[in-house]
Order: structure tokens, then sequence, then C-alpha cells
């Protein structure tokens, strides 16, 4: 079933802020390569009305129209966009015609009265409830401009229910749901464009399917219900966090309990919430884990792994936060989940900066100027470093691997992601080294080639063992 991109377009405009839109580009039916010529889908402003949805047909993305970024934005299956007839020149159109167009027009548009909450139905959207079964009915939100209508309106829409999950590597099966959104701008010109992974974003549904992914791509038509996962389990003596019911009929593997969250893993098919338990739906990939196959590899193919572990971290570190709203935690802004804090004082929120969390961490307060009642170790952790999204358990035994073809292994995902978060960037080093082998090759030689290695890891060892962590 074939994709069609989407991108953000953004044209500057003398004296205003930057002119934002949604760019879908037609395909070519013989090559399937994107042409020049496609629609644009944004807001035009009137200065008596306010703005008005507007969707350009048939317009050539290359017409000189002074300074343009364009930015991508995602994927979507191909039934929710049509094209229409290409030789009826330009075509300007208030009319939403595809499921991409509807949810568009779902979104409330500027104006200088906020018009109320209404329903799909009293859109001229031109489609029957029958063409938009399986989808949710977009809601309006309030707007303040063309930035914002696509920012805070339109992508959340298209990311919740039509964009597929972009991978981290072509040829590597493991990743993360990339929120791609350009930084939001009000007052400049200049369009920044990035992966940005947004607390304000993320599904927040307690139920929801995501039918662009590959299980629904493939034909299936629902996940298991909760009560379906249950019997397949059967009487579990730890309703906390259960073993994963595999359905291998369904190439499928469940993850529920009372402790799962619906942030644990980066892509998912679906989740539930039923009776407090989540359950989250994902693939079930066919492949042994890293600690039981990595005492077997030579070591070419032990660098292989290395090398592609290393690619996807640096692919991870590309992940950026909102740069107005940086905080240590978890990707929705709630606690830190990894396990060395479990038997220690309780989270009880995020961090907006690094050296509050250092002092929580450490298990002192700040002192004052002149004071010896500080840690002696506690200016040895790194309040100057960056804060980068962490898997925070690089344990082999949450690296599964395979064999291409010819031979070669290959990583075939990282698994496990409950403990990931918003981290200091040191904390993957650490982490992975600190549940290692002591003086095995994998901690003092290994993990150096796909992990930055950061001077502090005896104070943070420290402050872990004083914690009684």
């Amino acid at each position: 079933m074939s994709k069609r991109p989407i991108y953000i377009v953004s044209c500057t405009v003398p004296s205003s802020p930057s002119q934002w839109g949604l760019w879908i580009p037609r395909l070519s039916t013989e090559t399937s390569t994107e042409q020049p010529v496609g629609k644009i889908i944004h807001v035009a402003e009137d200065l008596i009305e306010g703005y008005q949805l507007e969707i350009i047909r048939n317009y050539n993305i290359n017409w000189p129209t002074g300074g343009r970024s364009i930015n991508f934005l995602g994927f979507t299956n191909e039934r929710n966009i049509v094209d229409g007839p290409d030789s009826a020149g330009v075509v300007f159109d208030t009319k939403a015609r595809d499921f991409i167009e509807i949810y568009a027009a779902g979104v409330a548009v500027p104006a200088p009265t906020l018009r109320p909450r209404a329903s799909m139905s009293s859109q001229s959207s031109g489609s029957s409830d029958s063409d938009l079964e399986g989808l949710v009915r977009p809601q309006w939100v309030q707007s303040e401009n063309c930035q914002t209508w696509v920012h805070w309106g339109v992508f959340p829409q298209l990311n919740n229910n039509v964009l597929s999950a972009i991978p981290l590597a072509n040829d590597i099966p493991c990743s993360v749901l990339f929120v791609i959104c350009a930084q939001d701008q009000m007052a400049s010109d200049e369009v920044r464009s990035g992966p940005y992974l947004l607390p304000s974003l993320l599904p927040s549904d307690e139920n929801i399917s995501f039918f662009e992914t590959k299980f629904f791509a493939d034909g299936h038509q629902y996940l298991p219900t909760p009560a379906e996962v249950r019997l397949a389990a059967g009487k579990q003596e730890n309703p906390i966090r259960p073993p994963p019911v595999v359905f291998p009929s369904l190439k499928l593997i469940v993850k529920y309990g009372y402790a799962i969250k619906i942030s644990e893993v980066p892509e998912v098919y679906g989740w539930r919430t039923d009776e407090g338990q989540t359950f989250i739906y994902m693939e079930n990939i066919d492949a042994r884990t890293l600690e039981t196959e990595w005492p077997g590899l030579d070591v070419e193919e032990k660098y292989e792994i290395c090398v592609q572990l290393r690619f996807i971290i640096d692919e991870l570190r590309q992940l950026r936060q909102d740069p107005s709203n940086t905080f240590i935690g978890r990707i929705n802004q709630t606690p830190l989940g990894d396990v060395i804090f479990d038997s220690c004082r309780a989270l009880t929120g995020y961090f907006s900066e690094l050296p509050s969390f250092h002092d929580w961490f450490s298990g002192v307060k700040m002192p004052e100027p002149g004071s010896i009642d500080s840690d002696p170790w506690r200016p040895h952790l790194l309040d100057d470093a960056s804060i980068v999204f962490t898997h925070a358990d690089l344990h082999r035994s949450n690296i599964l691997m395979s064999w291409n073809e010819d031979g070669t292994p290959k990583v075939a995902a990282i698994v496990d992601w409950h403990q990931s978060g918003w981290y200091p960037a040191p904390w993957e080093f650490y982490k992975t080294r600190w549940t290692a082998r002591f003086q095995e090759q994998w901690d003092l030689i290994d993990i150096l080639e796909f992990l930055q290695a950061y001077r502090g890891y005896i104070p943070w060892d420290y402050f872990v063992l004083k914690r009684g962590c």
C-alpha cells in the first residue's frame, strides 16, 4: 500500500510573519516520483472576515514567490489524498474533497471572534459518514494566525490520526514515533525545522488505534480486545506487570498491566485502558536478544552490531525539545521512570533544569555560599550537559538482532522503552556501563563504539549506591 508525503511550506512575506500551509505534491502515475505541481492547504487572510480555509490546486511549488522553506512532515496512506484532474489549471477551492483536507477543515481558522465548537456534519466536506469510518472526528481548536493554525491545530489532528511513524533508518526496523514539527516562531520570519518531540502533540486518548501502521496495512481490521488478551494470557499471579501476550498468527505482542504506561514503547499499533490496566499493542519481531547471541559473534560481527547501534543512537539524539520548554522527565512531561529510582525517594514531577535534577539525585540541597554541608561529590555531576532523548536501559537483553540473507548480523529492534525520556546527555553512557558485567569487554570497550563517553561516572555511581538503588 503506497505512502504519500506531506510537507509544511512557509513563505516569507515582507513586514509580516511567514505564511504557513501544507504542501502535498502530485505523484507521477508512471514513475511514482514527486512532481513540482500539487496542492497547498492553508488559511488565507481576509481583513474583514478574518481567515478562511483555502486549497490551491494544481499549484507549482517552483513559481517564484520570494523566500520559501519546505519541511517534511510525514507519510500518509494514499487513500487519504485525492489529487483531482491536472488539466484544469490553478484552482482556488474552499471545499474539502479528501481525508487530509477534511482534517484541515476540522480546525477552526483564526477569526476576529472565535467560532464555537462544531461537528464535522456542519462542514462542506462532500464525504459521507461511511467514508470517515474508523477515523477520529476533528475538533475545533483555537488559532491565532496561519502558523498556529498549522502548528497547534492541523498537525496534531494529522499526527494523531493519519500520519505514519517515521523509521529511524531505512534498513534497521527499529523505530520511534518522530513528532516532526517546524518550530513555532511568531516573532521571526526565519523558520527552522527538525524532529521535535513535544508533549502537546502526543495522543492523549485512553483508547486509540493507529490505522496507518503495518498491522492495519497488512489487512487486519481490529486489535484484540483487553478481554481477549486476558483470556490468551490465562491466570496471572502478577497483574502489575505480567509477561507480554503473543498472538503469533497476527505477528502481534501485547504488553499489559497496572504498571504499564503508554509512553513505554516507541512505535505502537494502538493502546487500550480497561479496568485500570493499560494494554499496548506492537509488532512481535522474530529475533533473538544480543545477550544470547553475543558470545557466538566474531570480532567483525560484534563491530558491525556496534556500528548499527551507533547509527541508531545518533538518530535518537536528533530528537529535540521545544527550546522554550526544556525539561528532564518522560516525553509527556511526567516523572522519569528509570528503575534505579524505584527504591529511592519518589519523584513527584519533572525538572526544568539540570542543577535541580542533580540536587535531587544527589540527595542534597544547594548550600548557602561558604557552607560545607553539600556532599563533596555533588560538584562532579555535569550541570552543563545537554538534555537528550535517552533509552536508559541499553542492556543487551533489550537489543534484538537477526541475520541478513548474506549472513551479516543486523539490529532488528531495541525494546523495553519504559525507562526512556529526556535525561542529561551522559545518562545513557553511565546507565549502560552500570548494567554491564564488571570488567567485561562490553563494559570496557564495546559500548564505547556506539556511545559517547563522559567523565563523571564514578560520582554518578556513588550517588546511585548512596541512595540505596
